[in-house]
């Protein structure tokens, strides 16, 4: 079942699951998703200044629908930047670790369930190193 995140004002009367701080943030600006498959979305929510995603120095907006965004990605809330696995570490309930697809020839990934980093099946995680 999939989950959804508010990303908003960490002042604003409206309370977002994800506060941030920043003056052009809007009180609530933004919606992350983690589908049934592990993958990250997110949606802009009408904010005033609007929500951007980086990946190798490629920039492009988001708008009311979602997008899928990554690990190692950044975004860009109201001219505020985020990396993706920072926000996503900063979720009230991160849910469990989800198995990605393994790919032929490649290690099978997991999310670390303490710091939500993607790490490799069987491996220590590469940030938080449990």
């Amino acid at each position: 079942m999939s989950q959804e995140f508010t990303i908003g004002r960490d002042d604003s009367k409206e309370q977002a699951d994800i506060q941030l701080s920043g003056a052009h943030i809007s009180g609530m600006h933004a919606m992350m998703r983690i589908d049934d498959n592990g993958h990250l979305w997110i949606k802009d929510i009408n904010s005033l200044n609007g929500t951007w995603v980086t990946n190798r120095g490629a920039k492009r907006k988001i708008d009311t629908s979602y997008a899928q965004v990554r690990s190692g990605e950044t975004l860009s809330l109201g001219g505020e930047e985020y990396a993706v696995d920072y926000l996503f570490s900063l979720l009230p309930s991160r849910p469990a670790p989800i198995l990605e697809k393994k790919i032929e020839g490649t290690q099978g990934m997991m999310r670390c369930k303490h710091c939500g980093t993607p790490t490799p099946i069987g491996k220590p995680c590469t940030k938080c190193k449990r």
